[in-house]
C-alpha cells in the first residue's frame, strides 16, 4: 500500500453534490496514515453517506481496490458505520456486498485483515487468529490445551456453535457471493482445533495454507478446510457437526485395516 492518496478533482465532487442535491460534510478525507481517501460524505435524516467514485468496469484491479478501501473504511476510520454509495458503473453483487454494513460482510472483512496482519499463516498461528476471530465477532470461546486437558462436552458445545456461526452467516441459503479465502482458512482453523483437541493429534502444514489438516492419533489424515467448504456449498446436508461425530468411526476403520494388514 505505498500508492499515492487518490483524490477526486473538486469540479467532480461539486458536480455530484450539485445533481443530487446534497451538502457535503466532508471532501477527500484521508484515512489516517493510509493513502485511502473517503471522496464526499454527506448527511441525510442522522446518517452519514459516502460516495466511492469508480470510472473503470468492475475488473480485479478495481475491486481489489475496493476491498482494500473498504477494510480501512470499516476499521480504521471514525465513519465506519456509513453507509457506501457507489458513483461508478453498474456493480455485481459481490461488490455490492463488500461496501454493505451487514454483520456477516464485517465477520469476512475482519477475517481478511487478521489473517493479512500476521506474519505467516502456519496452522497454529490461523488457529490463535481464528480465537480472536470468534471472541470477538461471535462471542464464541475456542478452546485452548495449554491449562491441560479439556473436557469433551465443552469442545462439543464450541464445535455445535461453530457449526451454527457456518449456517447462520456463512452459508445462510447462498445469499453471499463475496467469499475471500481468508475467512474460510479461519474457519478451517477453528474447526481443525477443535478435532485435534478433541481426538487427539497434531497439525500437518500442507503446501498451502488451505491445504494444512490434522493427523489424528498419528493415523487419520483430516482435513478441516474441505469440510467448511463442502457445508458452504450444501449447507447442512453437509454438517461440520456431523462430520465432526463421524471420526471416532472413521478411527475405528483405520484401526481394523491396520490390525487386518
Amino acid at each position: 500500500m505505498n500508492e499515492s492518496p487518490r483524490f477526486i478533482s473538486q469540479d467532480r465532487l461539486d458536480a455530484y453534490a450539485r445533481e443530487h442535491s446534497v451538502q457535503p460534510i466532508a471532501l477527500n478525507e484521508v484515512i489516517g496514515e493510509t493513502p485511502f481517501v473517503i471522496p464526499l460524505v454527506y448527511e441525510k435524516e442522522g446518517r452519514e453517506y459516502i460516495v466511492y467514485f469508480e470510472d473503470e468496469p468492475w475488473d480485479d484491479e478495481q475491486v481489489y481496490h475496493l476491498l482494500e478501501w473498504t477494510l480501512m473504511l470499516r476499521f480504521f476510520s471514525e465513519r465506519r458505520q456509513a453507509e457506501v454509495i457507489l458513483e461508478a458503473p453498474p456493480a455485481p453483487e459481490m461488490v455490492q456486498e463488500i461496501v454493505s454494513y451487514e454483520p456477516v460482510v464485517l465477520a469476512k472483512l475482519a477475517a481478511i485483515l487478521g489473517v493479512l496482519l500476521v506474519e505467516d499463516h502456519k496452522p497454529e498461528t490461523l488457529v490463535e487468529v481464528a480465537r480472536r476471530w470468534l471472541q470477538e465477532l461471535f462471542r464464541v470461546e475456542l478452546p485452548a490445551d495449554s491449562n491441560g486437558p479439556i473436557a469433551p462436552d465443552v469442545l462439543d458445545h464450541t464445535m455445535l456453535q461453530l457449526n451454527q456461526i457456518v449456517e447462520d452467516y456463512f452459508w445462510a441459503d447462498n445469499r453471499w457471493t463475496f467469499h475471500p479465502m481468508e475467512y474460510l482458512l479461519l474457519l478451517g482453523a477453528a474447526f481443525g482445533e477443535l478435532v485435534r483437541l478433541r481426538y487427539g493429534g497434531e497439525w500437518v502444514e500442507g503446501n498451502s495454507p488451505v491445504e494444512s489438516g490434522v493427523r489424528i492419533k498419528g493415523r487419520l489424515d483430516f482435513s478441516p478446510h474441505q469440510g467448511i467448504l463442502d457445508m458452504l456449498r450444501e449447507g447442512p446436508a453437509a454438517s461440520i457437526w456431523e462430520l465432526y461425530q463421524l471420526i471416532p468411526i472413521e478411527l475405528e476403520s483405520t484401526s481394523s485395516d491396520d490390525a487386518g494388514n
